[in-house]
């Protein structure tokens, strides 16, 4: 039996196909056939490159690096000074008095601190830059009835800005000090 199956079968079909498919020799591909290859690979994979929903990483990486170079030097410029400076070694912060306390002796004493190292260094660190007042706003009290005439009363509102600037840290303090003052005003009679 085992000589039927080492003879083909010249009857079958694909016994005769697969001989005459052994016999066939690849012919080489044309020039312009292989240039019509490469370029629809470059067509397919430029088309699934710039998909609608793909990132392009070659237009955003750029722009990333731009916005993040423009930040940083946007902190450097905010910040920069605190990374450049030392930060002092007090573990308390200094303490300042107002320039408009009162010269009386008692509150001038409440207001100073207890050490007078401190206060020597605010002096020596902080330095006055402005002292401003400004009108908030004016109302008429009504006219009164003196013995020198008619006069009228104003209720004024003011607010004093003082400014000190430490060169050496950069900081700045500002104080707002509101107050109101009355004002008689002569008014004149015909």
């Amino acid at each position: 039996m085992s000589g039927i199956h080492d003879q083909p079968d010249h009857d079958d079909p694909d016994v005769e196909l697969e001989s005459l498919l052994k016999r066939l020799h690849p012919k080489p591909l044309g020039v312009d056939q292989l240039d019509r290859l490469g370029r629809g690979r470059e067509q397919i994979t430029v088309s699934q490159a710039n998909l609608p929903g793909r990132i392009q990483w070659k237009r955003v990486m750029p722009l990333a690096t731009a916005c993040l170079l423009g930040m940083c030097a946007v902190a450097l410029y905010q910040f920069g000074f605190r990374l450049t400076r030392s930060i002092p070694d007090k573990s308390s912060p200094p303490t300042l008095t107002s320039p408009l306390a009162s010269s009386d002796a008692s509150s001038a004493a409440t207001a100073m601190p207890a050490d007078t190292s401190d206060q020597s260094l605010l002096s020596d660190r902080f330095v006055p830059i402005s002292s401003r007042g400004y009108l908030i706003n004016s109302s008429s009290k009504g006219v009164v009835d003196t013995e020198e005439g008619p006069k009228e009363k104003l209720q004024l509102q003011f607010e004093d800005t003082h400014h000190w600037y430490d060169p050496n840290t950069g900081t700045n303090i500002r104080f707002f000090t509101p107050h109101n003052e009355e004002v008689i005003i002569p008014l004149p009679s015909h």
